[in-house]
């Protein structure tokens, strides 16, 4: 299971050091737990298991942020593989936010939309979507009903969130500046 999800990432247009980041970071880990735990064969209740057992080493700083990235990244394409459903490159919701609203969606849409009406390139607004959402879902979380609601102190306490999930938080910062203000969720 663990290289089909593999090649299904392969079908992706990554860097040849994203394939391997997912190829060492995701696969050879996911392996060496299952071999570990005495697992032979995949099953749903096997992976979730995997995927709590990184989470926990990931909450105990016992785990880089991008091992767990990417061992919930391959998880997700197996169990899409299990379930017979075709891949399809998605982001995926950050682990601590359950069900977020179909406004959030609608809202997330509506913004990768204007960045193609502005010209910017598919792979463009997939690379930046993923920053957006987890700004997202961290103002869905405080129920902000719109961003121009959150203050300075609230940017604040959520960089530390976003140094969580992002190495480059520069980058991830750039993207946010002056870009959402004008969205409402």
């Amino acid at each position: 299971m663990t290289q089909k999800s593999y090649d299904c990432m392969l079908q992706e247009d990554y860097a040849k050091k994203t394939y391997q980041q997912y190829w060492y970071y995701g696969v050879v880990p996911i392996r060496r737990y299952y071999q570990q735990q005495g697992i032979g064969m995949y099953t749903s209740e096997s992976i979730n298991d995997c995927v709590a057992w990184f989470r926990e080493r990931y909450k105990q700083s016992n785990v880089y942020p991008e091992k767990f990235k990417a061992v919930r990244k391959i998880a997700a394409i197996m169990e899409r593989i299990a379930a017979g459903e075709p891949y399809q490159w998605q982001s995926l919701t950050p682990w601590y936010i359950v069900n977020p609203s179909p406004a959030y969606h609608s809202l997330l849409e509506d913004y990768a939309e204007q960045k193609r009406k502005n010209g910017c390139k598919e792979t463009t607004v997939r690379g930046t979507k993923p920053i957006i959402k987890h700004f997202l879902m961290y103002a869905v979380f405080f129920r902000y009903e719109s961003v121009r609601n959150i203050t300075l102190t609230d940017v604040i306490s959520y960089i530390p969130k976003l140094a969580e999930s992002y190495q480059h938080i520069g980058d991830a910062l750039s993207i946010l500046r002056g870009r959402l203000w004008n969205l409402s969720l």
